[in-house]
């Protein structure tokens, strides 16, 4: 229910930036590797693997490259055997199309990242810290939002020491055990305009800003991080 509502709310925004911005559900980016059978078979052709992830929404783009052996400048060009075309498709991988020694992958990368809940524990928390730290340390510009409708979470936790950039709780309410939930005594808050209304505007500004930087960016101002 909260990633049809995601969609609905940012699916505007999102129009103004092009026809090829992705937005909901995705498969994404995770990571990359390297895996040929032997070593004769990486003179051919890499053998990318690119390793995908599921994120309950994403604003983002999808990207298609190319990857193939080269030779090393200092030596002749030999284009070596040629491969027929076929194509891979591995579960957790994105596809990968070869034609030739050439190989092409399409895959998406998320700008923004926002975690669905319906409600959020101190172990949720971790895995959701754990995916933001992999997720940023790919792409440093993107922005990773825990959403819920309850927390369950006490003071003891330490909010600062997890790596997501914001989490939002839309009824502003406690998690109750399910059979406190159905009593006739107990109240369900709506959700809050007011909170709807700080996600949709950090994440406008977060797709509207600059995201230019980098040592050298921030020697000039004094300070090397973004606030």
């Amino acid at each position: 229910m909260l990633e049809e509502f995601l969609y609905y709310l940012f699916k505007d925004l999102v129009r103004d930036f092009g026809e090829n911005a992705l937005i909901g559900k995705s498969h994404t980016f995770k990571d990359i590797f390297f895996v040929p059978p032997k070593y004769s078979e990486m003179l051919k052709r890499p053998y990318a693997r690119i390793e995908k992830k599921d994120h309950d929404f994403v604003i983002g783009a999808t990207i298609q490259v190319s990857f193939e052996a080269a030779t090393p400048p200092e030596k002749d060009e030999n284009p070596g055997e040629i491969l027929p075309l076929f194509k891979e498709e591995p579960e957790n991988y994105s596809e990968v199309t070869v034609t030739g020694n050439t190989e092409t992958h399409i895959f998406d990368i998320p700008v923004v990242a926002i975690e669905c809940k319906t409600y959020l524990d101190k172990t949720m928390l971790e895995g959701s810290s754990r995916a933001a730290e992999d997720l940023k340390a790919r792409n440093p510009n993107s922005l990773y939002v825990v959403l819920m409708e309850w927390i369950k979470l006490t003071s003891d936790v330490n909010l600062r020491k997890y790596k997501v950039d914001q989490i939002y709780v839309l009824r502003q309410q406690k998690n109750t055990d399910r059979e406190f939930r159905y009593e006739e005594k107990y109240v369900k808050n709506s959700i809050n305009s007011v909170v709807v209304q700080h996600l949709f505007h950090k994440v406008r500004k977060h797709l509207k800003m600059d995201w230019t930087g980098g040592i050298e960016h921030g020697i000039e101002r004094g300070w090397l991080i973004d606030e």
